[in-house]
């Protein structure tokens, strides 16, 4: 399934799998839950590996729209 993508991106993929990660992934939250806004590619694969990951982690100002 990763190899479908049809960008030539899958051979970053197979790297990842075979090497791990090293990107943090970015997500925010606004208390209650997180989002996942960057790094979904990595996640499955941190997660296939059976690995944890870095992440980024933002939060949005309650006053702002």
């Amino acid at each position: 399934m990763l190899e479908a993508d049809g960008l030539g991106g899958h051979l970053a993929y197979r790297e990842m799998l075979k090497l791990g990660i090293c990107d943090p992934v970015v997500v925010s939250t606004d208390g209650n839950a997180y989002t996942l806004w960057d790094g979904y590619h990595r996640t499955a694969i941190a997660i296939i590996r059976g690995e944890s990951l870095l992440a980024i982690v933002g939060s949005r100002d309650p006053g702002s729209p």
